[in-house]
């Protein structure tokens, strides 16, 4: 017994000083950087010029304007779309028309809402590849901003609201705005419903234009204008009818 309970303790030992004898040997398995995905972070500017990025905002619910503060509220959609080749791939099945991503992975324009008064509130966020190159991003965000109200003709005044979106102060140079074959839209609820108690929304254009910048320079802006009545102008042409 004591001759058995030895042997297997140096056979324990053996295969011991075995696994750390091969553990040794092999090779480290370090993280290789990649240079694609580091390269795929850096805009897709082609000779130098800056991307193409179209924008596009879709108003699902204006919940408060407010004349006193002269500020508003929106929930809406913000969706760019520009072309980055190098995400370009060969469908592998008829089905394989697009392909979802995680944001992070590669390079996507930043854009500020220049009048909000806080940073914006992100929600769901959605990217998309197509076979060609395309890329589309989508956010659903909240925000409040500030706007000039004209309040001369109160209470039969109509207010013009401005959503100003710009490049982020880093991407400045890399941006180029153009427009968007569809680039407003209302959600269907507004046409019959509002949370507003005292507007009505009319009308949502959109508008793609330049701005100074602190160093003299020229950024894309896009500027979208949203167009509200005050409910006591509807209320009184609809009382006339009768």
């Amino acid at each position: 017994m004591r001759v058995a309970l030895m042997s297997l303790r140096r056979l324990a030992v053996i295969l011991c000083l075995a696994t750390f004898s091969i553990a040794s040997s092999a090779p480290a398995r370090a993280a290789v950087p990649d240079s694609d995905a580091s390269h795929l972070m850096e805009p897709p500017r082609a000779d130098g010029a800056p991307v193409k990025v179209s924008v596009a905002l879709h108003i699902l619910n204006l919940s408060n304007v407010n004349e006193v503060t002269e500020r508003f509220e929106i929930s809406a959609y913000l969706i760019l779309q520009w072309n980055d080749p190098r995400l370009a791939y060969t469908p592998d099945s008829p089905w394989d028309t697009s392909r979802s991503y995680s944001p992070g992975l590669f390079w996507i324009p930043r854009l500020v809402l220049l009048n909000s008064t806080t940073p914006r509130q992100t929600h769901e966020r959605s990217l998309i590849v197509y076979p060609g190159g395309q890329v589309e991003y989508a956010e659903h965000f909240n925000a409040t901003l500030s706007s000039n109200f004209h309040l001369r003709r109160f209470p039969f005044d109509e207010q013009t609201l401005v959503v100003l979106v710009h490049p982020f102060y880093n991407q400045q140079d890399d941006i180029l705005f153009v427009p968007q074959r569809n680039p407003t839209w209302l959600a269907a609820e507004l046409v019959g419903y509002s949370s507003l108690a005292s507007w009505q929304l009319d009308d949502l254009k959109a508008a793609i234009a330049t701005a100074p910048s602190r160093f003299g320079t020229k950024i894309s802006e896009a500027n979208f204008t949203i167009r509200v009545t005050r409910s006591i102008i509807k209320s009184r042409s609809r009382s006339l009818l009768y």
